[in-house]
């Protein structure tokens, strides 16, 4: 698999926005290995803990307010990366979460894609607005979820998954998507371009339309999962 540095792939106008810590950032995602401290994947996840911080249901809306001034500490209206990345240690103090810097890309990206900026300073869309921090919450609960599945699969610690790890993880893997006739086709299929790995973003394409689903966490998020 090869990543792409087209801005396109990071979403909307991105490449026009890049500061030296969001630079810093996306080096992280791309090159994983860099990053310090980084989880153990055998550490055990409090998946109730987690969803208790997370207000995602409809009817939490208040607490969502409170939740997004508190993420926007210079009060413009908008979350930038770091602002989102500070926050989900010091405000959600969620460090395994903060520790899966590609699980928290993917959900600030898609985010901020929802829906189209009003705002007259015409910055928005690089932004996350107050209407859709609602689904960056459950993008963020969801993809940290297939974090959690790609490292487990991921017996060799280098943040790409050969055939030979996907194949050994089979039923693991059928745990969590349910049957899979040929390992090696499956492989094939995620990996779009043949390079020889999956990368944790070509896994989330497929952990998607797979509906993938770890058998222990806790799945009080089933409401929210209807607007994923």
């Amino acid at each position: 698999a090869v990543v792409s540095t087209q801005s396109g792939h990071y979403g909307r106008g991105y490449a026009r926005t890049l500061s030296n810590s969001t630079i810093k950032y996306i080096s992280l995602c791309l090159f994983p290995g860099t990053v310090t401290g980084s989880m153990s994947r055998n550490k055990k996840v409090n998946w109730t803990a987690i969803n208790r911080k997370l207000p995602i249901d409809r009817s939490l809306k208040a607490d969502r307010k409170r939740l997004f001034r508190s993420f926007d500490p210079n009060g413009n209206g908008i979350l930038s990366l770091a602002e989102v990345d500070k926050s989900i240690r010091d405000v959600l103090r969620i460090d395994d979460i903060f520790d899966a810097k590609p699980a928290i890309m993917r959900a600030f990206q898609s985010a901020k894609a929802v829906t189209k900026s009003k705002r007259s300073d015409g910055v928005g869309d690089d932004y996350i607005e107050f209407r859709e921090f609602r689904y960056f919450l459950i993008a963020l609960r969801q993809y940290f979820e297939y974090y959690q599945a790609f490292e487990r699969t991921d017996s060799s610690g280098d943040h790409r998954l050969s055939l030979k790890e996907f194949k050994d993880a089979k039923s693991k893997i059928e745990k969590w998507v349910g049957k899979i006739q040929d390992m090696e086709a499956e492989f094939m299929m995620i990996d779009k371009n043949g390079g020889g790995f999956i990368l944790f973003d070509e896994f989330c394409d497929w952990a998607i339309r797979k509906h993938l689903d770890l058998e222990d966490d806790d799945d009080n998020t089933g409401a929210a999962r209807k607007d994923w």
